[in-house]
Formats: structure tokens, sequence, C-alpha cells
């Protein structure tokens, strides 16, 4: 008989009645237990005994190594439970292979040279008699099992005195196995006896089939047959004697071609591994399993203050505990699927973060994520690859402030097209804006990590630009490109080159109708790694694309431009006032913090002398949420006559705070909120110009009390 015989009993019986006895074995006192068994039931762990002879303890014919090098199977099968993540002991009262075994896994339970009916003694007494071997002593103080109560046993009953009337027999199998069935029924838990139909001899022997067959039969009355005593017996039959595919044939000293045996009945070390990988299969076939991550945590950029939150997902046939770990320490009371970390300080900036799960069959721990922290202080500085801040004031450069080791700086070959205006230019004809080399180690960052934020400050001259006019592009001309971002009327065109797309990005993404003219404007573009794009504007995410493939077809060889493409006529009319570039996908708790922290950052900026006579504007309040204080800047282009008013979410006026006429430039306001409840609250400006022109804007704040 090949391969393993399942049992025909409900493994969701076994499974739950195997976790509830272990629980009633950990709290009831068994009264031959010793102190290291209660301790290890303590810790959880499923216990394996490797029960048998000369096979199980590794004793080979003219056997000349020390007892630490003799690990037979146990060695590789450690190895492999602990590779897929089981929580287990050997166990039993010798001890052999400690030079290749962590200390304590070396116990088992294989006694050389002992019979079947000398072994079913043992386990009955406790008492270990063989005496052709002069081997007279008390192992435990009563019967074996009920000092090391294994969960499981991995049964190998070799044909010692078969030869001999009394020999091995499954007679004799069958009375260990009542031995076995008593004690589960004392102890009121359940074992798992893997018993294995047992390696040949060289040359093969009719007899070890026979043995087999017989015990195989045996073992599935057992297991099969209701009018058994003993159905339906926890039996699983491994083959070990044609599945585990030993080549019978003796090489002492084995290589890759030599045979897996050491001499006519022990295995050599290849054989060994041979038998562990049959024992383990049989293991992780038949038991609950440890716990399968099914999603790892990711790591986590949040701004300062604010909230982090990792999770994970498993598989598991049982119950699972979760504990995280900071820096490789248990965080207290942190035992559940997902960990929040509420107001986190710049202390936490870089801390590492996994997840141990656990359940009755073993442990597995995540991967670990990292948590990045930006500072309330200053812009999200985490990845970003190029930025360009637009405060040279003059000259034909505009400088990359990323320290790189290729020259990113922009050179503006058509000076008299552009104006420098404070905190950024303005693009008042066709402009060739671009970098001098390739722009590769961009493209080589946006490409591997296969995601990307592009964040543009900008106002838009002209809302009937079409083309579409070239706002950003990283391309080689007007039909070849990896991305752009490009105005045609009053929407945003989003184009990015996929490995499902055409050359030119195509099909693109477009905004609808979103954009206005002569105001302020933060545009964000992001691509998460699965190829989803978002489109944020001043802060709020407004809609999403589902754009196929992946970014490894980007070319190495374009250039990043600005206000045009590099080689064809799409210029666009407008200004420029900060351009960052993130090789990830910033979180909306980021891009809200980019733009709260404004186009300008949070600066001594006299805004009575800043004045742009382009565009009307009102900037996002700050700090925004506050409490109870918060100011608010607006620009005007001309003599006007403003309004600024606060309201409710049910849209009722609940403060006015400016109506006046205002002088070009721009003005700042504060609005005390001491008076008012929590909540989201609209700001609105209204605004006409002495040359007719007109002006309405809307925002939102939040008040945290």
């Amino acid at each position: 008989m090949k391969g393993i015989i399942y049992l025909k009993t409900k493994l969701n019986f076994f499974c739950n009645k195997y976790a509830i006895t272990l629980l009633l074995f950990c709290t009831v006192s068994i009264i031959y237990s010793s102190e290291l068994n209660i301790k290890k039931a303590e810790q959880n762990q499923l216990l394996i005994l490797p029960l048998g002879n000369s096979i199980t303890y590794d004793n080979r014919t003219n056997d000349s190594r020390n007892v630490g090098e003799k690990d037979g199977y146990r060695g590789p099968l450690y190895s492999m439970l602990k590779s897929a993540g089981f929580n287990f002991d050997f166990i039993g009262s010798e001890h052999s292979g400690g030079n290749y075994l962590p200390a304590g896994y070396d116990e088992n339970a294989g006694f050389p040279g002992i019979t079947d009916d000398q072994l079913l003694y043992l386990l009955q007494t406790g008492h270990l008699f063989i005496p052709n071997q002069g081997v007279d002593r008390q192992v435990t103080a009563g019967a074996y099992l009920n000092t090391y109560s294994p969960d499981v046993i991995l049964l190998h009953i070799g044909t010692n005195n078969n030869d001999l009337e009394d020999g091995t027999s499954p007679l004799d199998v069958e009375q260990i196995l009542d031995q076995i069935d008593q004690f589960e029924n004392e102890a009121g838990k359940e074992v798992t006896v893997f018993l294995a139909r047992i390696i040949d001899r060289v040359p093969a022997q009719s007899y070890v089939k026979t043995f087999n067959d017989n015990i195989t039969q045996m073992a599935m009355d057992r297991m099969n047959n209701p009018a058994n005593d003993a159905f339906p017996d926890n039996i699983v039959i491994v083959d070990m004697q044609d599945s585990a595919n030993l080549v019978y044939n003796i090489s002492p000293e084995p290589d890759m071609n030599s045979g897996d045996m050491n001499d006519a009945l022990h295995p050599n070390n290849n054989g060994y591994q041979k038998m562990a990988a049959r024992w383990f299969k049989a293991i992780k076939e038949n038991l609950p399993n440890p716990p399968i991550i099914t999603m790892q945590p990711g790591d986590q950029f949040i701004v300062e203050d604010g909230t982090a939150e990792f999770s994970v997902s498993t598989e598991s046939e049982s119950p699972v505990l979760y504990q995280w770990r900071k820096n490789g320490v248990n965080i207290p009371l942190a035992t559940s699927q997902t960990l929040r970390i509420a107001n986190v300080s710049m202390s936490n900036n870089g801390a590492h973060y996994s997840c141990l799960m656990t359940n009755i069959n073993g442990s597995v721990e995540s991967k670990d994520a990292i948590l990045y922290i930006s500072s309330k202080s200053e812009r999200v500085q985490k990845s970003i690859v190029a930025e360009y801040d637009f405060e040279e004031g003059e000259g034909n450069i505009i400088h990359n402030v990323q320290e790189v080791s290729e020259n990113l700086d922009l050179s503006v070959a058509t000076t008299d097209n552009i104006d420098w205006i404070q905190h950024g230019i303005n693009i008042h004809a066709n402009a060739n804006i671009s970098t001098q080399i390739s722009a590769t180690s961009i493209i080589d960052s946006l490409r591997s990590s296969n995601q990307f934020t592009i964040e543009i400050w900008l106002s838009i001259d002209q809302i009937n630009q079409i083309g579409p006019a070239r706002i950003f592009t990283i391309s080689a001309n007007d039909s070849e490109r990896n991305i752009s971002i490009d105005q045609n009327y009053d929407s945003l065109v989003f184009r990015t080159r996929t490995t499902e797309t055409d050359n030119d990005g195509s099909p693109e993404f477009a905004s609808d109708n979103l954009i206005f003219e002569n105001t302020l404007l933060q545009v964000v573009l992001t691509r998460n790694s699965e190829g989803l794009e978002k489109f944020y504007l001043d802060g709020t995410f407004l809609k999403a694309f589902e754009k196929g493939g992946d970014l490894s077809n980007w070319n190495n060889d374009y250039k990043l431009s600005l206000g045009n493409e590099l080689f064809g006529d799409q210029p666009w009319i407008g200004s420029l006032f900060h351009l960052a570039i993130y090789n990830r996908e910033l979180s909306p708790d980021e891009i809200v913090h980019n733009y709260s922290f404004g186009e300008f950052g949070i600066t001594d900026i006299d805004y009575e002398k800043y004045i742009l006579t382009s565009y009307y504007q009102i900037s996002q309040n700050y700090p925004n949420p506050f409490n109870p204080t918060t100011n608010i800047q607006f620009g005007i282009p001309e003599v006007s006559e403003v309004s600024i008013n606060v309201y409710n979410m049910l849209g009722e006026v609940v403060a006015e705070l400016v109506n006046s006429k205002y002088s070009p430039g721009y003005h700042s306001i504060s609005f005390n909120a001491q008076n008012f409840p929590s909540g989201v609250y609209v700001y609105s400006i209204k605004a006409n110009g002495i040359s007719g022109k007109s002006f309405v804007q809307t925002r939102k704040m939040l008040l945290l009390k």
C-alpha cells in the first residue's frame, strides 16, 4: 500500500476536541506529569513523541558516532517543521542528536534493540527492560505516556525478532495502540498516531511487506469498523517502505548517486532526510497548520500627531492569537489583527512593527513594516526624488532642491517668455524649460517602485488652452511619453505610459471640468503599485482611474519638461510655484498636509507686500484642524469689494469675517471659534473688482475642541 490513508473521522471534530483537551491538560494536574511536561504544555506547543527502536534513535550497525551526532530523521524534520511555522517540541526520555538539534529537541523515545512486547511493557509501566542488552531501569514513575503526554506519536516499530515465534506482529502493534487509547481516556486528550509502514531491508525481505500489509489492515479496521472497540481510532498510516522513495542500496558515506541505506537495516543520512520529508508531509496534511499569512502589514506614511494603522490577515483552522511588536519587543495589550497608534510623535519615526500570530500548532511572524513620520513643520519629504520650489527669482536655471547624483536642474531656453514672480514663474508665451540631460534617476526610481505621486502648485491664466497644453511631461516628443499632466479647456488630462497603453500613454484620464482660471491650485496625481491612479485637487480626492499594466516600459532617455512639449508646439500659459515628484503613492493625510502647509510653506511671509496681479485666490486656513483660532489669507489682483463668510453644514451663515473694499495684494484675517461647537465649517470669499471681474471660492475647515 502506497501513500497516506487519511482519517475518515472528521478533522473538524479532531481540531475542536484537540484544542479543548489540550486546554484541559494545561489546567488539570495529571498524577504522573513531570515539571518539564507541565512547562511545555503551558507554552502551548505541539508535543511530538518519536517512538520506536533503533530507527527512531538513529543507531546503526557498528556505529562509532557519539550520541550527539545521532539525529536521525529528527534533525531534518525539525528544520521542516520550523520553516513551516509549527510551534512544537520533540519529547521522550532518550537523548540523541544534540550536536545538530537545539537544546531540548534531541529528546525521543527510540530504544535500540527493543522488541514490540518490551516497548509495550515500557508504555504500561515506565520500566525499560531489554535483558539481552543488560538494560533494566525505571524510566518514568508509572505509565510512560502519562509523563510525556504527547499530542502526536510518530510510531515506527521495526521487525526485531521477527524470525522468532514471538517476534513483532500486528497483534503486538495493536496492543501498543490500545495502550495509547488507554492514555487518551485517562488523560482526557486526543493523540494522533502516525503509524509507519516500516522501511525495507537490503536485500528486500518478504516478511517486511507482509508485516506492513497486516498492520495496515489492522489499523484500517480500528479506524473504520464500528464493531471494533477502538473505532474511530485516530491513526494516519504513513508509507515509509515505498512512498519515502528510499533507494535500497547500502552506502555508508552517501553522495548524490548512492543508495539511502547505511547497512542492511538502517538508513544513512540521505535516507533519514527522505524519512523526515515523509513524516512532514503526513503531519502537514493531517494536522491543523500554523497560521498562514494572507496579508502582510505595509509600511505606513503619516504626519506627526496622526494615527498609524497596521493590519494583518491570516488563514487558520484554529483560533489565532496576535501579538504586535515594536522593534522586536512585545507591545502590551496589542493583541488584535489591527494595530492603531494615535497621536504619533517624531520619536517613532523609522520604528519597525511586526505581528506574531500563534495557533495551537505553531507561530508565524509577519515581515517588518516601517513607520515613516513627516514633521508638521515641513512638507512630506519621505520618498521624494525631485523637487522644484521656483525660489530663484532670476536667471535661466530652476534648481532641483533635492540632492541627487544626477543633475536634474531645469534650463530655461526662452527667458523672454517667462517672468520670475515671488515664489514662482509665470509662463506667458511658448516656453522651453527642461532638464539638460535625460531624467534617468527619476524614471528609474518610479519604474522600480511601480508607483508615484506628482504634486504641482499652479495657476491657469487661460481657461481655453487646448492641445492638450503641456504643464508637466517626461517625454521625447508629442507622441512618445512616460507621463504628462496637461490642460484641455477647463479639464486636466493625465497620461501615463504602461505595458498596456500606447507610447503616448493613452487611454488618458481627465479631471472633468474641475479647474479654474486665475486660481491657485494644488494638483496631485498618484499611482499605486496595483495601477490605480487618483486625482486630488486642493487636498481633496476627486477621481480614480484603473490603468492596467506596469511602468517597466518607461524610456530612460526622456527629459522632464515644463510649460510645453520638448520637441513640439503644445504651449501652456500660467504660473508654477512648486513641483514635487515622489516614488510612491502619498496617503490622503499626507496630501492634505502638503495642501495645508501651502505652496510657500509655513513662513513669515509679508502678504501685504506679496502682490500677484494675475488672479484672485483664498488659501487654506492654517492651522487646520484648529482650536479655537485660525488664519486665512486671500489675494486680489485689483481693488475689489470683498466679503468672506463662515457657514455651518446646514448652509447657515455663522460668522461674517470680511465685508469691505481691499487694495491689490495679499491680506490675512483671523477667525476665533471660541463659541462654536466642534465640526466642519465652510468659508467662502466673494470678490468684485473695479474692472468688472468677479470671483467666488469656498473651502472647508475643521474645528476640534
